[in-house]
């Protein structure tokens, strides 16, 4: 869970750096070209739910291994 967590912020951010990237060179070589928005805050919103609740599930599996 821990690594979907990574993944599901890390993917979306680096696709929005890429389209940045890509939109500045394309406003430099084509002039008039529209701003475009990507909103990727729910991803990281939940990509950190996912990492929150990995560790969760990690310490009551320790909790239970210690019971055992």
């Amino acid at each position: 869970m821990m690594r979907l967590g990574i993944l599901v912020i890390c993917i979306p951010l680096g696709t929005q750096m890429i389209a940045e990237i890509v939109y500045a060179v394309m406003e430099q070589m084509l002039h008039g070209v529209a701003p475009f928005q990507l909103d990727h805050y729910s991803s990281v919103a939940l990509g950190v739910m996912f990492i929150v609740m990995s560790l969760v599930c990690r310490y009551g599996a320790e909790l239970r291994e210690e019971k055992e």
